[in-house]
């Protein structure tokens, strides 16, 4: 699971940042734009900066790092200097082959090749600017573990980098609108915080911009009322702008879905502790007031099973007693949600949104929205089970204890959404593609922002870097 951002490394990034958009001009010309400052856009923004180009890479958040500030720092690469140390072998075509076997979600096998080939590149270009992995891999022979717990520290070095080659940031800066001049691009509209706009001329823009799982509205019928799991940030605004320009798009129905997300703010999943309720003796149940699974499953079982659930209409809920939230407490999980402390917690028991308390079952179905009756029934049937040692509805592998005396508990469940498959068709060079196949003069893509790359939608901060290097690389030349 991806951990939320912290505030402190956000105070780390903001800090070392000092260039706003105050300090820019109305207009501004350079030879590369980049747009997004996560792992593919400070990688782009670098490349391109070390051939020569002049580069304004704009973020429209306050902070940089976007979605990579979520990696939890276990990384995928092949040919890196730490298994140069430690002699091990690690062939690219291997590694391409461990990605395809993988692979859920269609992809460009290409695109795939291209991702394994240069992947240590990447890795090594973290190394290169200070980022400390541990000096043993974490599973031979690819995958490597950084020392900090996430990557917020390499999204600070790549822009101290940036910076020190005379590159320019522009944090609170949203691209707006791409400008084109008899088919090629010719420069970006943008919108400063205060409201101000600018026009940034340049032959060559590289969108990096995330995926769209904050952006419901651009969802699929299957994930119309999912959650995201993502940064507030990826609201899909690169596809978009490149789709107004005539690129073509793939796999925009694609996602990657998790369980037990609880709705923290409009539309933003935090993840609850659902399953470790279960395995302490809750239960799930639906609106109809019944399970619908064997309720003690890994995470993946979970995910198919809401998800099977939600595609019906169908609530789902965690019901649990007071014996079995405490038992979770003495486990040391403070919370029933990671990202709430004991005080959120508190508050939104008595709220009674997410989490609703009752002192009888029929006052906690009633506010359920469930037949009490049904309710009741469920939760006798499985006090039976427990007693038997066994579930012959669904079997349920495991019974710790019956949901017996109350206050009881039922917490709302949700399925949450990160990241987002799909996203803008590019070729091995990360040029955009038109919907005939062809390149759009001057527009590039990497990142979350593009599809075809993923196979898994695990591991994805790797290809984006490699990507924007690629992208980097590929627009300073043209714009050189």
């Amino acid at each position: 699971m991806k951990k939320h951002l912290s505030s402190l490394f956000v105070g780390i990034l903001v800090a070392s940042l000092v260039v706003g958009p105050m300090a820019a001009a109305a207009d501004l010309t350079a030879d590369v734009v980049v747009i997004g400052a996560g792992g593919a856009g400070v990688s782009a923004a670098n490349y391109a900066a070390d051939r020569g180009a002049r580069v304004i890479l704009l973020e429209k958040m306050p902070f940089p790092g976007g979605a990579s500030l979520l990696a939890a720092g276990n990384l995928t690469a092949a040919g890196t200097k730490l298994q140069e140390k430690l002699g091990v072998e690690a062939p690219a075509g291997e590694f391409q082959r461990q990605l395809e076997e993988e692979a859920v979600f269609p992809y460009d096998a290409e695109l795939v090749r291209v991702h394994a080939e240069r992947s240590g590149e990447a890795l090594n270009f973290m190394i290169d600017l200070g980022v400390e992995f541990w000096p043993e891999l974490m599973e031979l022979p690819y995958r490597h573990k950084t020392v900090d717990p996430n990557t917020a520290r390499f999204i600070k070095f790549a822009l101290d980098a940036f910076k020190s080659k005379g590159g320019e940031v522009l944090l609170r800066t949203r691209a707006t609108e791409l400008i084109m001049d008899n088919g090629s691009i010719a420069g970006v509209k943008a919108s400063a915080s205060d409201g101000r706009e600018m026009v940034i001329g340049t032959k060559a823009v590289v969108i990096a911009t995330g995926d769209f799982s904050a952006n419901q509205s651009m969802m699929s019928d299957e994930y119309k009322n999912a959650l995201g799991f993502g940064p507030v940030s990826s609201t899909g605004d690169g596809i978009l702008m490149a789709q107004a320009v005539g690129a073509a798009t793939v796999n925009m129905d694609k996602a990657v879905f998790f369980g037990n997300a609880v709705e923290v703010s409009p539309g933003q999943a935090g993840f609850s502790w659902g399953r470790s309720l279960c395995d302490l003796g809750a239960i799930y149940v639906n609106s109809d007031g019944m399970r619908f699974s064997k309720d003690v499953m890994n995470s993946a079982e979970c995910a198919q099973a809401m998800h099977d659930q939600e595609v019906q209409g169908k609530a789902i809920w965690v019901v649990f007693d007071e014996a079995i939230k405490n038992d979770l407490h003495a486990k040391d999980f403070p919370t029933l949600v990671t990202v709430w402390d004991p005080e959120t917690e508190a508050k939104e028991i008595e709220k009674g949104e997410h989490i609703i308390k009752a002192d009888d079952i029929g006052a906690l179905a009633r506010r359920m929205g469930v037949a009490p009756e049904k309710l009741q029934e469920t939760i006798d049937n499985y006090a039976q089970y427990v007693k038997d040692g066994q579930d012959p509805e669904f079997n349920r592998p495991s019974f710790a204890r019956a949901i017996a005396e109350g206050p009881y508990y039922a917490m709302r469940q949700r399925i949450g959404i990160y990241p987002t498959i799909g996203g803008l068709c590019i070729d091995t060079k990360a040029r955009v593609l038109d919907d005939g196949g062809q390149p759009i003069p001057g527009l590039y893509a990497a990142g979350d922002v593009a599809g075809g790359v993923s196979t898994n939608g695990r591991d994805t901060l790797i290809p984006a870097m490699v990507y924007g290097m690629i992208a980097g690389e590929e627009a300073a030349g043209l714009a050189r």
